[in-house]
């Protein structure tokens, strides 16, 4: 049961845009709205995106720095949203600005994906 368990994990981080629309799918049956079934997929595919570009840098690259990137990246976006709701709203919200940076976090990995898969088979290209 546990070799189960761990065998579709791994699939899920390994092919996290081929889940995507099963657990959209799940959530959509179990909510019955679009946007917020859509949200809550997102959230989920954000955590696979992130493993799977951080084991996708380490095999093609050797390299663990990935993780230490995106989280100083990802700070300086989170102070930037931060100074744009304060210029825009005049006050400061917590929540919002997570929820927003989780987002633009979610879209920045997608991106990252396709650049690393792209890069990926370019390299093995090379090798071979």
């Amino acid at each position: 049961m546990f070799a189960f368990l761990v065998n579709i994990l791994s699939i899920m981080i390994t092919y996290p845009l081929l889940i995507l629309p099963i657990i959209y799918i799940i959530f959509r049956i179990a909510r019955q709205e679009r946007k917020i079934a859509f949200q809550h997929t997102t959230d989920i595919i954000t955590l696979f995106l992130l493993f799977n570009i951080q084991t996708a840098i380490y095999i093609t690259y050797q390299s663990k720095a990935f993780l230490w990137w995106y989280a100083i990246v990802m700070l300086l976006f989170f102070i930037i949203l931060a100074l744009l709701q304060y210029k825009l709203h005049g006050d400061f919200y917590p929540q919002r600005l997570f929820r927003a940076g989780w987002r633009l976090s979610f879209l920045v990995l997608l991106i990252l994906h396709v650049v690393t898969v792209v890069l990926g088979i370019i390299y093995q290209y090379q090798i071979s």
